[in-house]
């Protein structure tokens, strides 16, 4: 809960940071993703698989050059791992919500970095932490009045599961599926603002 908490306070900020005549606009976007798992246990193998994600936009225009967005989105992130001859697929489905400060490099091109929380809908079943952080940065080009495309990552700061149980249990005893990934994904999206 500790990641909510930070999270709340980043969207409180900026939004009372955020100047009075700020314009919002909202809209929706799909995308597609490739999720690449990284480990500490050198015998684990990953395989990045194709997943989609789908979700909305909130963009908070100020009268410079910056603006913020929040754009809370249902993904699902795909993967294989394989340890010696036994391979599992790795299917977790989040809602994710990136806050993102971005900056207009030239006109209808932007760039934007912030922190990104990942709640899982399904962590029971697949072992994984129900919450996971990162960073998320990408750019975004307005191709047409409402329509914009965007390449964007995610990149996992924090294992899904604590490290240290690792060393609780026999090596032989781990299997693909257990947990101690950390995750990083790459999206190519389409939003569309409809305000």
């Amino acid at each position: 809960m500790k990641e909510f908490k930070i999270l709340v306070l980043t969207i409180v900020l900026c939004l009372f940071t955020t100047q009075v005549e700020a314009q919002i606009h909202y809209g929706l976007k799909v995308g597609l993703n490739s999720t690449f798992a990284k480990s500490e246990l050198e015998q684990l193998e990953h395989d990045s698989k194709l997943g989609y994600q789908i979700g909305g936009i909130i963009k908070i225009d100020t009268k410079s050059k910056f603006h913020f967005n929040i754009e809370p989105t249902y993904t699902n992130n795909k993967f294989s791992s394989t340890w010696s001859l036994t391979k599992t697929n790795i299917d977790l489905r989040y809602i994710s919500v990136p806050v993102i400060i971005s900056y207009t490099l030239v006109p209808k091109l932007s760039a934007g970095i912030g922190p990104e929380i990942k709640i899982s809908t399904n962590s029971k079943k697949s072992n994984f932490d129900p919450i996971d952080m990162g960073i998320h940065g990408g750019i975004n080009f307005e191709a047409f009045k409402n329509i914009s495309f965007s390449c964007s990552g995610f990149f996992g700061v924090k294992y899904n599961q604590e490290y240290s149980d690792f060393f609780n249990i026999d090596v032989a005893d781990i299997l693909p599926g257990n947990g101690l990934y950390r995750l990083t994904s790459i999206a190519l999206e389409m939003k569309y603002q409809l305000r």
